[in-house]
């Protein structure tokens, strides 16, 4: 197919018949992004249900829920771009020009939001580790979060004062903004440092100084649930960096041939990088980074294992503490009895989404003292 066909409306555009996208190739992507889109949806769907049904609101949990839900509709908001893929790069659901500015400014706030979400994720914890009693100001939270509310619209209002105007660019299969007036693109290279390069830098450094601490920590009864709790969002971290690199290289990258030559200049001038870096680093890496998170919860969070699990072999699916609402059978030689003891409630230390010292009612005691020595747990029998 001539790849001009697929220009059919004004905000559509073809910018280079010299390099042409291979069909393998697109539909390789597509089918990875097919497979994240029912991966993803339904493991952050759980996760979310998780996260809420959880009795322990603390702070972790409550980035935890931000983050499945931003996972969430990454996991789903690709479909456009992936539609096109299979289709020879037709624009699709891209010919409207309101959905292709709704798409754009949908799937770049996901994108910053996430940033921001896993920076604080992995601020706090960095606190906790290398300073065990530092107690995080949540007021001091509320006003970070507020900043970035404003920055967003900031943002917004910017560019609605700029003009810009959103296409979708058939050749890289991806829709950009842009704008007749110069001022506009210093002030969108402030915006991805401030909303993409700092928080990115954040990230970094606080993920290097809690590995480095938890390389060198002393692993005791006492601190191995804290410890666990630790590892695992440093592991959410570090997918986190792997699966953004190609994004924020590509970023700086697409700043340098914007500014230095005329793009694509040398850098962008291979077929690959032409074709393939916009829609690799800004659409197929996210999304499979935030397909991957539930498999992290999954592989290191016990009670969330245990909940799904639970929630798959049950007919009637787990109440909001992980167990079966449908009533065991009593068996012979006094089993029924020994199963409603069992069934009473405890306090457990919860390690994946509270915070180090900090109990929630979620499991009866066996599965409390499976996972702590008995003298970590506090039993508390229900009346």
């Amino acid at each position: 197919m001539n790849i001009t066909a697929a220009a059919a409306a004004p905000h559509v555009v073809v910018l280079s018949q010299e390099y042409t996208p291979s069909p393998l190739i697109d539909r390789t992507i597509a089918a990875i992004l097919i497979f994240c889109l029912i991966l993803g949806t339904t493991g952050n769907f759980l996760a979310l249900r998780y996260f809420v049904s959880n009795e322990n609101k603390k702070l972790a949990s409550q980035l935890y829920i931000l983050i499945s839900v931003t996972d969430l509709c990454t996991c789903i908001a690709h479909a456009p771009v992936t539609f096109s893929l299979l289709d020879h790069r037709r624009p699709g659901a891209f010919s409207s020009e309101a959905f292709c500015c709704f798409w754009t400014i949908l799937f770049e706030y996901l994108q910053v939001t996430s940033i921001f979400l896993v920076m604080l994720m992995s601020v706090t914890r960095a606190l906790a580790i290398r300073i065990p009693f530092y107690q995080i100001n949540r007021g001091a939270l509320i006003w970070v979060y507020l900043a970035f509310a404003l920055s967003l619209a900031l943002e917004s209002g910017v560019r609605h004062a700029f003009g810009v105007y959103y296409m979708y660019i058939v050749d890289i299969a991806y829709s950009v903004k842009g704008s007749s007036n110069q001022s506009w693109s210093l002030f969108s290279n402030v915006f991805n440092t401030v909303n993409v390069g700092l928080p990115s830098i954040i990230i970094f450094f606080s993920f290097f100084l809690s590995a480095n601490k938890l390389f060198n920590q002393r692993v005791t009864p006492s601190n191995e649930l804290a410890h666990r709790a630790s590892v695992t969002i440093a592991i959410f971290t570090a997918v986190f960096l792997v699966c953004n690199v190609p994004f924020l290289g590509n970023t700086i990258l697409f700043i340098i041939a914007r500014e230095v030559y005329s793009y694509p200049g040398r850098i962008f001038s291979s077929r690959f990088m032409y074709s393939y870096s916009w829609v690799v680093s800004k659409v197929l890496f996210v999304v499979v980074n935030a397909a991957l998170n539930p498999i992290v919860y999954f592989l290191r969070m016990s009670g969330f294992s245990y909940w799904t699990r639970n929630s798959a072999g049950s007919e009637d699916g787990p109440n909001a503490s992980g167990k079966s609402s449908k009533p065991r059978r009593q068996s012979e030689g006094g089993r029924g009895s020994k199963d409603r003891r069992s069934e009473r409630k405890v306090e457990r230390f919860e390690v994946e989404v509270g915070e180090p010292g900090k109990c929630a009612p979620s499991r009866d005691f066996g599965e409390c003292c499976g996972m702590l020595r008995r003298k970590d747990c506090e039993i508390q029998n229900s009346k």
